[in-house]
């Protein structure tokens, strides 16, 4: 029995570290290629930093890779080890499907508590380097060279501004640029404020003061006034009905955009940029509206502890009211004192509420379900690999990319309900894990008896 375990372990383990391999190389020229060579085609990054950004995305990647690569190996080993009829001597042989296959199944969840050590610890922490980096970098490139980031065709997104330009040229006079068809918007939050269109301008940069000086000539400007989020209840939210006016001009100059914010001011983090507690402690943490202004759309939430964790700015919360969803709102940049300026983006929220990040919850349930997938994806693995009763490469990793869809799928479809947390979307996630595992037991024990 000893010699047949190790055999079929052999053969798992080697299958499955070059599966790894391949569907972790696949998986990282998709995902992170695009972004990165980009950055070091306009020269933002070195090669060296695209390089050592790349390698730590690589924990990132094996958290998908690691149960693709355990289901594609389960369903190539036991499919050659039922085409060579090294099944039918086993049984024969006295030995039961249950008893040959434990050790798999361990190794199934030894692969799965490993999963979950990655999901939520290693590949948070490598992702949030990778990025850093490469953020570091594009801003020391901002501040060393901010005359080459304005490039042809090429958004250039700022906090607060978005500019595009249609061409460029050097100017007569050193430092500066001639454009042509100019694009500048101006957001406040999330919405739109002010967007400049011009034919020609010419732009200097002020490295010292970290901006941009637009001269902009045949100008169309277009602008609204929108509320202030961050005022308190009258004082200086009455303005703001939101309309549009439009203005024509044959120049406007001295448009200054700044991009010192971009430089002093900390990248926000996404969800699986967050370690487990750094998620447990934002499930935990529990916002309350205080004041609520239903006419300018605002309102005032307090965090109370003696350690209250902050939603990042930006952050789109839930309001709930006796379980159930009434709003939703993003957070500004302004707090002092665990309280926190936030705008009501649906519904209509009242003071008492409760405020919760129903995001950082289920993507903490599905890293911990996604992580039980090697289990499930073992046992699944095993009987169709045995009715399959083939030794081609292509058909297993065919199996192991169509169930890894389905199984993905559904934590796709609870991350979609975040805005409905009645529903419950933080056990959504946990369906295809219980699923799979439910599935995989059925079908083990059907080829035990068979």
């Amino acid at each position: 029995m000893r010699t047949l375990h190790g055999y079929l372990l052999r053969r798992v383990c080697g299958a499955l570290a070059l599966s790894v391999l391949v569907f972790t190389a696949v998986l990282m020229l998709a995902s992170g290629m695009k972004d990165l060579l980009r950055q070091l085609v306009t020269g933002q990054v070195p090669l060296a930093v695209v390089v050592k950004a790349f390698g730590l995305l690589a924990p990132y990647v094996v958290t998908f890779s690691l149960p693709m690569g355990l289901l594609a190996s389960v369903l190539l080993v036991f499919g050659r080890f039922s085409a060579d009829q090294e099944y039918t001597a086993a049984r024969a042989g006295g030995v039961s499907l249950m008893a040959m296959v434990a050790p798999l199944l361990g190794l199934g969840v030894v692969m799965s508590g490993l999963a979950a050590y990655v999901n939520l610890e290693v590949a948070p922490r490598c992702k949030r380097l990778s990025k850093d980096l490469v953020h570091e970098m594009v801003m020391q490139f901002l501040t060393e060279q901010p005359g080459r980031v304005l490039q042809r065709d090429e958004p250039i997104e700022l906090p607060g501004y978005y500019i595009r330009i249609g061409d460029r040229k050097p100017a007569a006079v050193e430092g500066e640029l001639e454009l042509e068809d100019v694009l500048i918007h101006f957001r406040q939050g999330t919405k739109l404020q002010q967007r400049i269109k011009a034919q020609t301008g010419r732009v200097r940069v002020d490295a010292k003061q970290s901006r941009y000086v637009f001269d902009l000539y045949k100008v169309e400007l277009q602008s609204r006034d929108l509320p202030d989020p961050n005022a308190a209840p009258g004082e200086g939210r009455e303005r703001g009905s939101g309309r549009w006016y439009t203005l024509s001009m044959e120049e406007h100059t001295n448009q200054v955009v700044s991009f010192a914010p971009v430089e002093r001011g900390l990248r926000r983090l996404k969800d699986n940029e967050l370690t487990f507690n750094e998620l447990w402690r934002h499930w935990q943490s529990r916002g309350r509206v205080v004041t609520a202004d239903a006419k300018f759309g605002v309102a005032v939430l307090q965090y109370v502890g003696e350690e209250p964790v902050f939603p990042a700015p930006e952050s789109r919360l839930q309001v709930m009211r006796d379980g159930r969803m009434v709003g939703e709102v993003r957070v500004s940049d302004q707090r002092a004192e665990g309280y926190v300026n936030a705008e009501v983006t649906e519904g209509e929220i009242q003071p008492g509420d409760e405020v919760r990040d129903v995001g950082k919850q289920v993507h903490l349930h599905g890293q911990f379900a996604f992580s039980c997938a090697c289990l499930g994806f073992v046992m699944v693995g095993i009987p169709l690999g045995l009715r399959t009763s083939r030794r081609e490469t292509t058909v297993g990793i065919a199996f192991a990319v169509l169930l890894v869809l389905v199984f993905y799928s559904f934590l796709l479809l609870g991350r979609a309900f975040v805005d409905k947390p009645e529903w419950h979307p933080e056990w959504m996630v946990w369906a295809p894990a219980f699923l799979f595992q439910g599935v995989g037991a059925i079908l083990l024990w059907k080829a035990h008896r068979g």
